[in-house]
């Protein structure tokens, strides 16, 4: 019968499914069954933080998402608000031309008729003024 020494231990090379000392096998069993256990949880707990980095990086993206969401808004409404003003702008300096157009056009008329029939009445220092110009100083 021959035998071989492995480690400390003995092993029967006669025949193969008979071992002279059984303790180290298990010894060796178990301490490879440990550092399997070991390599699985942490094969488990790599798998955990790649799920918690990716429900993370998708919370994040729909925050990000809004936030530019929220800024389109506020940009067109800023821009609403600035065509808002410059178009009141732009129809209160034409309500102002058609107004003064207006009044020039009244008073020029009023002028005119006034000259035309002859009204004119006379100031304290003795020369006569349209009555027109008396209406000009009181606006």
């Amino acid at each position: 019968m021959h035998a071989k020494n492995w480690g400390g231990t003995k092993f029967s090379l006669t025949s193969p499914n008979k071992v002279s000392d059984d303790v180290p096998i298990q010894n060796f069993n178990q301490h490879f069954s440990l550092e399997i256990f070991r390599a699985q949880e942490t094969v488990e707990r790599v798998d955990r933080q790649r799920v918690e980095a990716e429900e993370a990086a998708t919370k994040a993206r729909e925050k990000s998402r809004k936030l530019v969401e929220a800024r389109a808004v506020d940009l067109a409404m800023e821009e609403g608000r600035r065509l808002g003003f410059e178009e009141g702008l732009k129809h209160g300096r034409v309500l102002s031309q058609m107004s003064e157009s207006h009044d020039d056009s009244y008073s020029s008329s009023r002028r005119r008729s006034a000259s035309r029939y002859g009204r004119r009445r006379k100031s304290k220092g003795g020369s006569s003024e349209s009555l027109e110009s008396d209406r000009s100083s009181l606006r």
